[in-house]
C-alpha cells in the first residue's frame, strides 16, 4: 500500500504553519495499515521506554537501577503521565488502551466528517479543512518520512538481548531482508542505507 506524504501549510487566524510532510489519510484502509504498521510501534517502544526509566521506578517505590533512565520518547512520556494521574502503575495498561481507542475513535470521527486527517512524525493529527494547503505529495511504500535525516535515526538493543535494531520515526527498518544486527554500527549503517534508498523514491 503507497503511503502519501503531503507537504501541508494551513491557517491558523491569519498565521501561516508549515508542518511539513505529513501522513493524509483519507480512507479506514489506509488508517488501520498506519496503525498496524507505525502506530503499533510507537506504542511498543514507548511502553518499553517507560518500564526502563526512573519515573516509573519512583512510582513502584523501587530503587532506581543504574542502567534506568529519565523517559526518552515522546510515547513514553504520554504513558509516565498517564501512569502520574492514575497512581499506579499497573493500571497503565487499561488506562493506555483506553487512551489509544479514544485516539482511533476521534480519528475515524475526523475522516467522517472532513474527509482526510494529517499525521506527523509524532503521531499528532488534524483534520483536512478549506485552509489546507498541500504543496507537494510523495509517494512511498514505507512510512519514511522525506524529511527525515540521520539524526531520526534510533538503534535499540533490548534488555538481555544480543542483537541491535534500527528505527527512523518510527518504522522498524528492514534491509536486505534484516530487521537486526550483530553490532550498533552494522545497524546504523543498515538504517543510513535504507534512509538514502527511501529518500531517493
Amino acid at each position: 500500500m503507497k503511503v502519501n506524504f503531503s507537504k501541508v501549510v494551513s491557517d491558523h487566524n491569519g498565521i501561516p504553519i508549515n508542518h511539513g510532510f505529513v501522513i493524509k489519510i483519507d480512507n479506514y484502509t489506509s488508517l488501520i495499515d498506519y496503525w498496524m504498521r507505525v502506530r503499533t510501534g510507537m506504542v511498543a517502544t514507548g511502553f518499553y521506554n517507560y518500564v526502563r526509566s526512573k519515573e516509573y521506578a519512583k512510582l513502584c517505590n523501587h530503587p532506581v537501577p543504574s542502567v534506568f533512565d529519565h523517559v526518552r520518547n515522546k510515547y513514553g512520556e504520554a504513558i509516565s503521565i498517564l501512569a502520574e494521574i492514575k497512581g499506579n502503575p499497573g493500571g497503565v495498561i487499561g488506562l493506555l488502551g483506553d487512551f489509544e481507542n479514544r485516539i482511533l475513535k476521534d480519528q475515524i470521527e475526523m475522516i467522517n466528517e472532513h474527509g482526510a486527517i494529517y499525521i506527523n512524525h509524532n503521531g499528532g493529527y488534524f483534520p483536512h479543512n478549506d485552509k489546507v494547503k498541500i504543496t507537494d505529495v510523495v509517494m512511498r511504500e514505507e512510512y519514511v518520512f522525506p524529511k527525515h535525516s540521520k539524526e531520526d535515526i534510533e538503534i535499540l538493543k533490548f534488555r538481555g538481548g544480543k542483537h541491535y535494531y534500527a528505527k527512523i520515526g518510527g518504522t522498524d527498518v528492514v534491509w536486505r531482508g534484516k530487521q537486526k544486527w550483530n553490532t550498533h554500527d552494522a545497524a546504523e549503517s543498515a538504517a543510513l542505507n535504507f534512509l538514502e534508498k527511501k529518500n531517493e523514491a
